[in-house]
């Protein structure tokens, strides 16, 4: 049996559905995705009530990476949201900065996950009403002005019954793959789901042989 690198260097920004606001319910936002280069070092996050009740909001930043084809969300103080939580009347909207307070220079590329909470209404769960609370999270990227392009490198191993295909990105900037196939050395195709790149291996796909991507 074959390993799989226990740990990934791919950053993979997953956008499953892009709109010019995401939004949900009463509360929206923009823009999905926040991409800062040096010597920039702040941005901003536009929320919108768009509903006929008050909205309360609670806004954080945590270090975002990929370990053993996990994603991983830790706690950070180098980049802050300010202000941490709001209150949105109706029809209100409010303009929250997302800024990198570290003093230390960016190399390469910094990836993190804004989550943006809508907090429950307390005054509607004591009425017995349903109360639908929206969790956004979106990717928030701080890099160098010069960084090294993606470079992957690939590798296909076998895994019990399944065939692993292992990606490693040297580079120092995020990639995004929408589309894998792979192709064995009879020019037969298979498509994967590219947040699960783990399928049964084809009849006669067995170790030793010669496939492509």
């Amino acid at each position: 049996m074959y390993r799989v690198a226990t740990k990934f260097c791919l950053i993979v920004a997953f956008v499953l559905a892009v709109y010019h606001a995401a939004s949900a319910g009463s509360l929206q936002i923009e823009p999905v995705l926040i991409d800062v280069t040096a010597p920039g070092a702040a941005s901003t996050v536009t929320l919108r009530n768009e509903g006929a009740t008050p909205i309360n909001a609670q806004i954080r930043v945590f270090r975002w990476s990929l370990v053993d084809g996990q994603e991983k969300l830790e706690p950070t103080e180098d980049v802050v949201a300010s202000p941490p939580s709001v209150s949105l009347t109706p029809k209100a909207q409010y303009i929250a900065r997302i800024v990198r307070v570290s003093k230390r220079p960016v190399t390469g590329e910094e990836s993190y996950r804004l989550l943006v909470d809508q907090l429950p209404d307390l005054s509607q769960q004591k009425n017995g009403a349903v109360n639908l609370l929206v969790r956004y999270s979106i990717p928030v990227f701080f890099g160098a002005a010069e960084k090294k392009v993606p470079a992957v490198s690939w590798s296909v191993v076998v895994k019990g019954d399944k065939l692993m295909v292992a990606a490693r990105n040297n580079g120092e900037r995020r990639l995004r793959i929408s589309a894998l196939n792979l192709r064995d050395a009879s020019g037969k195709s298979t498509a994967w789901q590219v947040t699960r790149w783990a399928n049964p291996p084809r009849p006669g796909l067995r170790p030793g042989t010669r496939v492509a991507l």
